[in-house]
């Protein structure tokens, strides 16, 4: 059958095809969007950590009104830290502000951007002395903070006082044009500041999580070589030896609610880093669960929309068929038929998804913030619903093209 004779045969029965087309259409828009808000919510779950496997240790935020002192002083950090690493297994200890895997009101996030071409981009900041060691990062670029770097002071003093940062391998890569991010300037907002120069990159790191890890940017991390001064909140990041690490986690509480004076070991709360990962995603596997049954449901339903919809269209055509089969149409052209006209009827709503998806997604970007799905994304989801608009109308066409032409014919 020629194309201008199926059109034709298509727009008498136009209205089976328009349900198919807004069924074809509807579904693009909502596997594109699922699949990407599943990508996003895997993203963090299969990401490299970039700490050392069994090593590291986390608090959960400590107060000073547990010590009975409205803060501490960096003399007293100091002490506790001298307390931890006495400790048989420790190789390394951080007190500051910002640890990964949680979000609290220490928790420090801003858009950075480059001082030369004004790129930015979204990541996390931990302040604290030897966040390098402490997280067990190899400095793949530059070098890590010497004691020239460091800065003594309050809260505001990290804006005011802080020259120096390193920058994770994904950030380097996101600000700087080929990574080459040492000795380069970087703002901790989106526009330059008026009176001070921009913070010097004096090392890259291999990547870790940042706490935040959505967005698509978990590994967007920055360190700041900062020692905390009057602050009435304080975390520690402990590293110690594998084998060592349990009896570190236990012995922990004690020691630092000595050193800082606070009432029992039960204020200090300990963590292993895997542990607290493993909380942190939690959700993200329970919302995964979630958006891979809409997949799956959506995909079904399509499925069955199409080949009911296909087998009804082909019961409403059987005298059709049938003069098609007299007049010397072979079972071959009536399956080819049946296949072309779903594939256009498929194609015609995937254009339309596409149109669509793009408005749902810009007003999705513009009022929750989520991330637009990339152009080839709705270039797959069209192609694998046009695989199912072929594999849904095989059985019907191919019952089209088993209609003996005198049967048809008869049960006109």
């Amino acid at each position: 059958m020629s194309g201008m004779l199926m059109l034709k045969t298509m727009k008498r029965h136009g209205f089976i095809p328009l349900i198919v087309i807004a069924q074809v259409a509807f579904a693009l828009v909502v596997l594109v969007n699922t699949g990407s808000l599943l990508r996003q919510q895997f993203a963090p779950m299969l990401a490299a950590s970039g700490v050392p496997a069994g090593e590291v240790l986390i608090t959960h935020q400590l107060n000073a009104h547990d010590s009975d002192r409205s803060h501490w002083s960096y003399a007293d950090l100091r002490t506790a830290e001298r307390a931890i690493r006495a400790m048989p297994g420790v190789i390394a200890v951080s007190g500051g502000m910002g640890t990964p895997m949680t979000v609290d009101r220490m928790f420090l996030h801003n858009t950075l951007s480059n001082a030369r071409t004004g790129q930015n981009a979204g990541a996390d900041m931990f302040a604290g002395d030897h966040l390098v060691g402490a997280l067990g990062l190899r400095v793949v670029r530059g070098r890590d903070f010497d004691e020239s770097d460091y800065v003594t002071g309050g809260f505001m003093d990290i804006y005011r006082q802080v020259r120096t940062v390193v920058i994770t391998q994904t950030l380097a890569h996101r600000l700087f044009p080929g990574g080459h991010a040492v000795g380069q300037g970087l703002w901790l907002s989106r526009k330059p500041s008026k009176d001070r120069d921009p913070l010097r990159v004096v090392g890259v790191v291999n990547d870790t999580l940042d706490s935040n890890m959505a967005g698509g940017h978990a590994h967007n991390l920055l360190l700041l070589p900062f020692r905390m001064n009057g602050f009435g909140q304080v975390s520690f990041l402990v590293r110690a030896k594998p084998a060592q690490r349990d009896a570190v986690m236990k012995r922990l509480p004690a020691v630092l609610g000595q050193a800082l004076g606070m009432h029992g070991a039960q204020a200090v709360k300990v963590e292993r880093y895997e542990d607290a990962r493993a909380a942190r995603l939690h959700g993200n596997a329970v919302t995964s669960w979630l958006l891979l049954a809409v997949l799956a449901t959506v995909s079904v339903v399509v499925v069955l929309g199409i080949t009911g919809l296909s087998g009804f269209w082909v019961q409403k055509r059987t005298r059709e068929i049938g003069i098609q089969r007299a007049l010397g149409a072979r079972r071959g052209d009536i399956l080819r038929q049946y296949q072309f006209e779903n594939l256009l009827v498929v194609c015609v709503g995937a254009a339309l998804g596409v149109l669509l998806g793009l408005i749902v997604a810009e007003w999705l970007r513009m009022h929750f913030e989520l991330t637009s799905p990339p152009l080839m994304a709705w270039t797959v989801g069209a192609l694998v619903l046009v695989m199912f608009g072929q594999l849904a109308v095989l059985g019907p066409a191919l019952r089209a093209s088993r209609v003996p032409p005198v049967v048809a014919t008869r049960g006109a």
